[in-house]
């Protein structure tokens, strides 16, 4: 599976406020975006490989040299959909994410329920 483990030691988030530091932090990696529904119900493992292979593959032919950073909503992790898709995803790539939540005035609960797994950076969706 992909879940975090007891093991898994969280690091401290850098809260990313301003334009020109999501620019200038972002500017260094490469960034990978994966959209998918919260509803979905194929099994994340599965699914998460054959996103990987796909990846992996492009990424040999594109000769991509920046670390990669998956850029990830703020949904609360669950045993299946997008969620638990992306986190396989990062954890079969061995690369970190950043956050992207949903401002406070438009979902309340959506910043505190995120999946902060392997999180390096987090910034709002108004920014």
């Amino acid at each position: 599976g992909c879940k975090a483990t007891s093991k898994t030691m969280m690091q401290p988030v850098k809260i990313l406020r301003s334009v020109l530091s999501i620019q200038t932090t972002l500017s260094k990696y490469h960034p990978l975006l994966i959209e998918g529904h919260s509803l979905d119900n194929r099994d994340p493992s599965t699914v998460a490989t054959q996103i990987t292979n796909n990846l992996r593959r492009s990424w040999k032919e594109r000769n991509v040299t920046k670390p990669i950073i998956l850029i990830t909503q703020g949904d609360p992790l669950t045993e299946r959909g997008i969620s638990a898709i992306t986190r396989c995803v990062a954890n079969n790539l061995g690369i970190k994410r950043c956050l992207v939540c949903l401002d406070e005035q438009i979902d309340p609960e959506h910043a505190i329920l995120a999946d902060r797994h392997d999180v390096l950076y987090e910034l709002t969706y108004s920014q």
